[in-house]
């Protein structure tokens, strides 16, 4: 294998890892930022990022959650999950 043949494999691979890095944290730019999550409730989000389930989303799908980027009466209108 020539240098070149070897340096292109390396650069397939790296550009392969790319891809999958991008898609493994849509999910969470989705929930960090309300405006791009296409009106998917944030309880749903939160699942999508862990779908075990944790307290942490049992606790926020018992709150009630909301609509991506909405809020409730007496929300500090910060638009983050407290």
């Amino acid at each position: 294998m020539t240098h070149y043949e070897h340096f292109q494999r390396e650069l397939d691979a790296a550009k392969g890892l790319h891809e999958e890095l991008v898609k493994s944290v849509e999910p969470t730019l989705e929930l960090f930022f309300p405006s791009r999550c296409k009106g998917k409730d944030l309880v749903q989000l939160a699942t999508e990022l862990v779908p075990e389930g944790p307290t942490a989303v049992r606790r926020l799908s018992e709150g009630g959650g909301r609509e991506c980027g909405g809020r409730r009466e007496g929300d500090s209108g910060s638009g983050y999950l407290s």
